[in-house]
């Protein structure tokens, strides 16, 4: 066999080393690529250090888990149904002792030092809604020699530029897959599959939430009424702020953003709006157009700059996004080898968060690691950019026509008006924050369809 040969069989096969002075022999047990008996082979070989680490590890984790809540008890239940070997749930710290719970009740403590102090956990498992508070525990697991393991997006998106720096500094591994459309690996694909891809534009629906309620919508429901019935199938929180109004996938966004572009922005410079002021006459446009209302969260890159948003907008029927409907979340990537792709999965729920959570122990067992090797690019992040635009309201006083920079078409009656138009994303957050109007982004059929007929009113001009 080759040495070359020799080199891709090592990598599917079992391998035993045995070392005598610059000899390094190896034994392949089993033959995968067809059967054969292989005869001990032997000869000079240089491993780099990286790829002797990831041979020999294949370590054993004892976790440590604050949290028991959603996402805490799918973890549990999928480690326990997947018969994961190489994880072991050592102690889990909560709030409220008395609650029912569906792990051994010797498992849980509400003192937070029982994990963090105990030698014996070597990965912190971050599962709590509390960002501050997740924030500390985070911080004080690296810092003590623990990978951490997070779902927390509120806090990763706020702290990612500190983050990063610390687990340069303690050589430890903080991984967050989950925290960013739940079933989807969509980070560590960034990560790896587009690594020496040039990825061009990323976006999806983000929110399991949103998603069930503009579903529901859609089908002629009212907000109120839906937004209960998310809330009773666990898909909103209580508080549905953060998800309605945007926040959530704005949070996630930025961790794409980083992801993709190397570029850590504050979730603050990102232009977002949610969908509380969706209104039944949207809804009606939608149907009319053969579209549907998403919350779309998007990312881009024009030149050496990258824009990005969270905004309501109008979806055509033959995009992937269109048939992403309930909880699902679904994500495109368009990269400049690679082109367009498409991932589609659960966006929320127990079960599909923790699946996500236990894939990134999953790796720690290997000693994976982000490597955010497009941090430090040249591009540079802009967030105020126009953006066409369907605004619609009940007002019976003039339409804002002095925020747009160009209108396509107005419309006014006794029960509604609307105007469209190419807008400043600054100016339409300004007008959005009044109350007084809703909004949904343009569709790419729509914008074509005015263009043609602008280019057919000005042949006949002509």
């Amino acid at each position: 066999m080759s040495a070359e040969g020799l080199d891709e069989y090592a990598q599917r096969s079992e391998i035993h080393i045995q070392t005598e002075g610059s000899q390094k022999e190896l034994r392949l047990v089993g033959d995968p690529l067809g059967g054969r008996e292989l005869q001990q082979c032997s000869r000079e070989i240089t491993f780099t250090n990286d790829l002797k680490e990831r041979r020999m590890s294949n370590r054993s984790l004892k976790l440590g888990i604050f949290g028991f809540g959603c996402v805490g008890s799918g973890l549990y239940e999928t480690l326990q149904a997947s018969k994961f070997k190489r994880a072991e749930v050592v102690r889990i710290c909560i709030l409220d002792p008395s609650k029912p719970r569906t792990a051994p009740r010797d498992l849980f403590t509400t003192v937070p030092e029982e994990l963090l102090d105990n030698e014996d956990i070597d990965v912190i498992v971050e599962l709590i809604d509390d960002a501050e508070a997740a924030y500390e525990i985070v911080t004080r697991a690296l810092r003590s020699g623990k990978d951490v393991v997070s779902a927390n997006k509120k806090l990763v998106a706020e702290h990612l530029e500190e983050l990063i720096q610390i687990q340069r500094e303690t050589g430890r591994s903080f991984l967050y897959e989950a925290a960013c459309a739940a079933s989807i690996p969509i980070i560590r694909n960034l990560e790896e599959y587009y690594d020496n891809d040039l990825v061009q534009k990323v976006e999806g629906i983000l929110n399991g939430s949103t998603n069930y309620i503009l579903s529901a919508l859609q089908n002629g429901g009212d907000f109120d009424s839906v937004l209960n019935e998310a809330q009773e199938a666990g898909y909103a929180e209580s508080d549905p702020t953060l998800d309605v109004d945007g926040w959530d996938a704005k949070f996630k966004l930025t961790l794409l953003i980083a992801h993709s572009f190397g570029l850590v922005v504050p979730p603050s410079s990102v232009p977002h709006h949610g969908i509380r002021y969706i209104t039944p006459r949207l809804q009606r446009i939608a149907r009319e157009r053969n579209q549907r209302i998403k919350l779309i969260a998007r990312c881009w890159k024009e030149d050496d700059r990258v824009r990005a948003y969270v905004l309501p907008s109008f979806v055509d029927s033959d995009e992937e996004l269109f048939a992403v409907n309930d909880a699902l979340n679904g994500v495109v990537v368009e990269g400049a080898f690679s082109e367009r792709q498409y991932f589609r999965g659960k966006g929320a729920g127990s079960l599909p968060t923790g699946a996500a959570v236990l894939s990134d122990i999953s790796a720690l067992t290997y000693d994976y690691r982000y490597a955010y090797k497009k941090l430090n690019s040249d591009l540079e992040f802009e967030n105020d950019f126009p953006v066409c635009v369907h605004l619609n309201g009940n007002q019976s006083g003039p339409l804002p026509i002095y925020a747009f920079e160009e209108v396509f078409g107005t419309f006014r009656s006794v029960k509604e008006s609307y105007v469209e138009g190419r807008i400043g994303i600054r100016n339409l957050l300004e007008l959005l924050e009044t109350g007084l109007w809703s909004a949904a982004l343009l569709s790419e059929q729509t914008l074509q369809s005015l263009e043609q007929d602008q280019s057919s009113i000005l042949a006949v001009s002509h």
